[in-house]
């Protein structure tokens, strides 16, 4: 019997419901910020569907075509190909999620097809290679820094050749460390929220990943959402343009039970 185990986490306090706040297509939209992607960032503003661009091109077909099987196996592409991975690991990731066998080949040209779209992601993993190669520190989005003492470079059948494990922990990093300090800097200011209001109003439960979750009192949806709003609004710098990156809330009377609340 399949157990839903979020369902166990419910509010504390009779009658009150819970809250999950999450940021909305994080990692995709910092990359597209560190990457100096334009197009990237656009297409995510506007709610187009990123996964379903490269189907088109990696299958040969139209947007209104593409199946089911074939945008979840782009979208496996887009996270997967973020920090590396070649094409046998695709094609194995690929089979695992998604129930579709391609082969390899085919998963190569998928590949391909991503950074035809944007071709600024290889370039900007070049770029962080060279920085490694000048010094060890390498800077997210927030300003934090952080040393990779790894060797740049290893010998391997008497040749030396770039350090790939170093090349995809450094990628990783500047991406996922991004977008978890701007969670933990809307954590902070959610719970100073919380003493403002005597937690009366609502009380902090949980960070997971991206999201943040809070018990709240029915009927004060909306006085929820504008403290979970400024609480996120969190400006990035990327130099070449500034983005905050927006949140969904869903509500209900458990964590497995929340649905999509619209103001």
């Amino acid at each position: 019997m399949k157990i839903n185990y979020k369902n166990i986490i419910v509010p504390d306090k009779p009658g009150w419901k819970i809250c999950n706040v999450d940021l909305v297509s994080a990692e995709m939209l910092t990359l597209a910020l560190i990457c100096e992607c334009p197009s990237m960032l656009d297409m995510l503003s506007n709610g187009e569907d990123l996964h379903n661009k490269v189907a088109c091109i990696a299958f040969n077909t139209t947007p209104d075509k593409v199946t089911k099987q074939q945008r979840n196996a782009s979208k496996v592409v887009n996270y997967l190909t973020n920090y590396g991975g070649n094409s046998w690991i695709l094609q194995q990731s690929i089979i695992k999620s998604v129930g579709l066998d391609l082969p390899e080949e085919e998963c190569q040209r998928i590949m391909d097809a991503r950074f035809e779209v944007w071709p600024e992601i290889p370039a900007w993993w070049e770029s962080t290679f060279k920085k490694l190669e000048e010094g060890i520190f390498l800077t997210n989005l927030t300003g934090r820094c952080k040393p990779f003492f790894a060797r740049r470079w290893e010998e391997r059948r008497g040749q030396l050749v770039r350090n790939a494990k170093l090349e995809k922990n450094a990628r990783a990093w500047v991406n996922q460390s991004t977008v978890a300090d701007i969670t933990k800097l809307a954590q902070i200011r959610l719970c100073q929220k919380e003493v403002e209001t005597k937690g009366e109003l609502f009380n902090f439960l949980l960070e997971v990943h991206d999201s943040l979750t809070v018990q709240y009192k029915p009927g004060h949806e909306k006085e929820i959402h504008a403290i979970m709003q400024e609480c996120f609004d969190i400006e990035l710098d990327a130099g070449w343009t500034k983005y905050t990156i927006p949140i969904s809330m869903e509500v209900g009377p458990n964590y497995g039970e929340v649905k999509e609340y619209k103001i």
